[in-house]
């Protein structure tokens, strides 16, 4: 009888450590997935983007993390980013998602065709039971828009002399509708200013067409023996399926 109690105690510790085993499985390495890249805007000297992460957490502990590394790259050009705060808490066998913002040149989207973009980067963990930073890089193939062509018309003072008018020519060389959105304006001579109105609330340019587009002056008219001193001054943003289009105003008219 004692020598059964004697290799029952011996294999107590076998037992305990076959059920700890059972309780603690092996952890996995969490995945992070780049799931894609958006142009948020666009201008004639910069280009913002958007790229977008998943993270999945495998594992029954909360995965945190302290430091993201990422960079955009599109030809020549790259773009790199840290970030420290703003980091997602990952729950056990959940997943969260992170966006972040990378700018380019404008010239690195000035091409006529699909244009290769490379996200790479890692992000760092805060979490001790994941002590190895998580990488990541994804290529894609993104098509830029075009910045639409705003040209400056003429200034005209109506044969009332009361009214002025600014009348614009703006030009979507895109394969895409566009839709003026907001605009900033002012004409200004001789150290008057005055503030430009649209005519129209809303105004759509479809694909490869022109449009032309009145704003009045707001206020006395300015004088029209100035021509060559008025300067025309502002910015135009464009809502499009491709992204946000910023034009500045030509400055001074023909």
């Amino acid at each position: 009888m004692l020598g059964r109690w004697k290799r029952l105690v011996c294999c107590l510790p076998c037992f305990l450590a076959i059920g700890c085993a059972s309780l603690n499985p092996a952890l996995q390495n969490p995945q992070v997935e780049v799931t894609g890249l958006s142009l948020d805007w666009a201008s004639p000297e910069t280009s913002s983007y958007v790229v977008e992460l998943k993270i999945r957490n495998m594992n029954p502990m909360t995965l945190l993390f302290s430091r993201l590394d990422i960079a955009l790259t599109a030809g020549a050009k790259t773009s790199r980013q840290s970030q420290t705060t703003r980091l997602p808490m990952v729950p056990a066998y959940g997943e969260r998602t992170l966006s972040a913002e990378l700018r380019l040149p404008a010239e690195t989207s000035a091409a006529t065709g699909p244009q290769e973009f490379t996200v790479s980067g890692q992000l760092t963990s805060a979490s001790q039971w994941q002590q190895a930073p998580l990488p990541f890089k994804q290529r894609f193939n993104r098509l830029a828009p075009k910045l639409p062509v705003v040209a400056l018309v003429k200034v005209r003072t109506l044969k009332t002399r009361e009214r002025q008018e600014v009348l614009l020519s703006i030009g979507n060389p895109n394969d895409f509708p566009i839709l003026l959105r907001r605009m900033r304006a002012e004409i200004s001579q001789a150290g008057k200013a005055r503030s430009l109105k649209p005519a129209v609330s809303e105004l759509t340019v479809a694909a490869g067409q022109t449009a032309s587009l009145s704003l009045a002056v707001d206020g006395p008219a300015l004088s029209p023996k100035l021509k060559g001193s008025t300067v025309v001054s502002g910015e135009m943003e464009f809502a499009s399926s491709g992204g946000r289009l910023l034009v500045p105003l030509p400055r001074s008219p023909p």
